[in-house]
């Protein structure tokens, strides 16, 4: 099984700040942007430079002053099957990591933490 990059969740204390850098900077476009959830008072933006990509980057508000080391919220890859999902599902149970299988409509996702 082969890991492919799919896309990075930046947590953020100011949205518009990061999305200045990254459009401005980096040369990424916003695609698409709303609610975090129902209700929710966070935003997620989502950005890319490459048109079949919905979004390579995304970022989040809420993040606080002071946590500087809590900038990543996530890091995806995509395998090519659902058989290779299940693979590393399993693959992850035996090392005792805990995941959270999940659906985002047009995607199957499991989510899991590192060993730190």
């Amino acid at each position: 099984m082969q890991l492919k990059w799919s896309h990075t969740v930046l947590n953020a204390i100011d949205n518009d700040k990061l999305i200045d850098f990254y459009t401005g900077a980096m040369g990424f476009t916003i695609v698409d942007r709303g609610p975090l959830g129902s209700g929710s008072p966070q935003e997620i933006v989502f950005m890319s430079q490459q048109e079949d990509e919905h979004h390579q980057l995304a970022i989040v508000n809420g993040r606080e002053e002071g946590q500087a080391g809590a900038s990543l919220n996530h890091m995806a890859f995509r395998v090519d099957s659902f058989e290779e999902v299940k693979e590393l599902h399993a693959t992850l149970a035996e090392k005792g990591i805990d995941t959270l299988p999940l659906s985002h409509g047009n995607t199957l996702s499991l989510y899991f933490g590192d060993p730190e």
